[in-house]
């Protein structure tokens, strides 16, 4: 039979697992695919915010160093200027000429500078250099700077460019030189006042001041080596290490904080001191802070492969029940003649045997019912397979808009237009919900429709008026589920949307030659008899629809499925063609043939 031959190749192609790795990859993509992407999102925003917080803490931390470090430089010099002040310091750089008496008074200078400074443990030693007589002066007595070999770098820095200012030099030794100019009563510069402080000697007055955290607290001499750090061992590291760190804080401007991931991961913030002789910079390891940021991956990681494992099941559940019904009507398909005289019992097994028993309701036993089988499995194929994408789960829709609309109550009260509306769409779900029908009572199809106006209302107010003209003695006749709200909603996008939504919307229903048929009529906008004509092909043949129309292909693609091609779907103008400019609106009617309903196996 030719029909055998048309249909066979389809359902041997029509495999479990080809159905299986289609439905995971919609589950996939619907469901999993967009929840992964936000928890990237989120995943993102948190390492972004755990770094501006990381570096948010360097930098302060950073400061609270530096603030130490500058109060104790300049507490150094405060020192050095009143100590250039002493009577016998002056009195010793004027004079000309070394005599007998010169070496008591070079006694007496060393022991007033030396009870002046004796507080202060960071002083390792005290220079007093004359500019008249170029003599050095220290706690071993007086020697000529000039016979010295290496007097120190404040020596060569006065001889070239002489300062009347105080001002600090870093030595290569990690040391210090605070120098103070020497004035006469007379106002002029006679001489040098120096320091000389260990920077491993300022170590435990930073320590007790408890501004050293996680990260490690550096001073950078001018020409970028490190001179000192918080971290006693680091200076004792390998050559290599401590040159990554200088290279590191080099590249990172004064006054700003960055993430730097050129050798490792870390934050490095940089200032200027105060006194502009060095820079300050606190490095952190980020690695310190990853203890979170490894939950949030781990936590990442694992909805992965939840999801994953998730769509699968999911998918291996819609499968499992879309594909059993196919597996018994492939017997249908295989060997008609055994099922003739079972019309009444395939009626009471699942929708698709319903279809079988209106094809062989409606066929001579002897005919070959293969090709019209076949055509209407590709069907229902298809439709199964776009319900599948709205309806993975319709209870999570059910209750992700009772949990939105307790929200609503919650931040705006008990009878806001929000609430309203969600508790409308959530009564038009769970009513969806109720039973697994797909043939329902007109009666039923009008609640539901009655439902959906209600929350058109709570939109539009009274700007869209509905009317109804549908005697009760038709209320008991079959419909197809869900019928009627995609044609209302598409005479109001479509029909009266253009008029502000201003208009009447009718629904109608009457009996005629045993058929029911139910109207819906908008005096919207017309259709031009052109377009009019091709939508009416479209409809009869069930094909080359656009994105814009899946209501009206839905429900007639139904009616067809179920009930035969002789019923379905029809438009036209409620006025002739040749005044269709005129907008008077466009009618809609949807035929069914009229039977009682009666809830058996056959509407499931």
């Amino acid at each position: 039979m030719d029909g055998k031959k048309t249909a066979w190749p389809y359902i041997k192609r029509y495999k479990f697992n080809i159905l299986l790795l289609k439905t995971f990859i919609y589950v996939f993509v619907l469901v999993t695919v967009p929840l992964l992407l936000v928890l990237s999102l989120n995943y993102n925003k948190f390492s972004t915010l755990v770094n501006n917080r990381v570096m948010d803490m360097n930098d302060g931390l950073l400061q609270k160093n530096a603030a130490v470090t500058d109060n104790i430089m300049t507490g150094l010099l405060d020192t050095a200027s009143k100590a250039s002040q002493l009577q016998s310091v002056v009195e010793i750089v004027e004079i000309k000429a070394m005599d007998g008496v010169y070496d008591e008074k070079v006694d007496k200078v060393v022991q007033d500078v030396k009870n002046y400074t004796l507080s202060n443990n960071m002083i390792l030693s005290t220079i007093i250099y004359s500019d008249v007589n170029g003599i050095l002066i220290d706690e071993s007595g007086a020697t000529r700077a000039q016979s010295m070999l290496n007097v120190g770098k404040w020596y060569d820095v006065h001889k070239k460019m002489p300062m009347v200012l105080p001002y600090i030099l870093v030595n290569h030794s990690n040391s210090v030189f605070v120098c103070q100019p020497i004035w006469s009563p007379r106002g002029q510069r006679v001489g040098l006042l120096v320091l000389e402080v260990a920077f491993q000697q300022i170590r435990s007055v930073m320590e007790s001041q408890e501004t050293g955290q996680q990260g490690i607290f550096f001073v950078i001499d001018a020409s970028g080596q490190i001179i000192y750090s918080s971290n006693r061992t680091f200076l004792k590291l390998e050559k290599q290490t401590i040159q990554e760190y200088e290279s590191d804080i080099i590249n990172v401007k004064s006054g700003q904080s960055q993430l730097v991931t050129r050798h490792s991961k870390r934050v490095v913030s940089v200032k200027e001191s105060d006194h502009n002789s060095w820079k300050y910079a606190y490095v952190t390891e980020l690695p310190d802070y990853q203890e979170e940021m490894t939950v949030n991956r781990t936590f990442l990681i694992s909805s992965v492969t939840v999801g994953i494992l998730t769509s699968l099941v999911v998918a291996y559940v819609i499968t499992y029940f879309a594909y059993r019904p196919i597996r018994k009507i492939v017997g249908v398909i295989q060997n008609p003649q055994f099922h003739w005289n079972e019309r009444e019992a395939t009626k009471k097994s699942n929708e698709m045997l319903f279809i079988t028993s209106n094809i062989l309701a409606d066929s001579d036993p002897d005919s070959d019912i293969s090709e019209e089988l076949g055509d209407r499995i590709r069907s229902l194929r298809q439709a199964q397979f776009r319900a599948l994408q709205f309806q993975i789960d319709p209870h999570f829709l059910y209750n992700t808009l009772e949990t939105i609309k307790w929200n609503a109550v919650a931040e705006m009260g008990l009878g806001n237009k929000t609430s309203k509306m969600l508790t409308k769409v959530a009564r038009l779900y769970r009513l969806g919900l109720e039973n697994d029908d797909v043939i329902v009572p007109l009666r039923e199809e009008l609640e539901f429709l009655k439902l959906y106006i209600e929350i058109v209302r709570i939109r539009f107010g009274d700007s869209i008026q509905f009317h109804w003209d549908i005697d009760e003695s038709l209320y008991d006749c079959n419909v197809i589920k869900m019928c009627l709200q995609p044609i209302v909603e598409n005479a109001i996008q479509h029909g009266l949307r253009p008029k502000n939504y201003l208009g009447n919307i009718t629904v109608s229903a009457w009996y005629k030659e045993e058929c029911l048929h139910i109207c819906v009529e908008d005096d919207g906008l017309n259709l031009r008899q052109t377009e009019l004509d091709k939508l009416n092909e479209k409809l009869r043949t069930g094909s080359g629809f656009e994105e814009s129309k899946v209501g009206l292909r839905n429900v007639n693609e139904r009616i067809k499925l179920i009930y035969g091609k002789k019923y379905g779907v029809n438009i036209s103008n409620t006025v002739s063609a040749e005044n269709a400019e005129s907008g008077a609106g466009v009618r809609v009617v949807l035929t069914f043939p009229c039977r009682n309903f009666n809830r058996s196996e056959e509407t499931k």
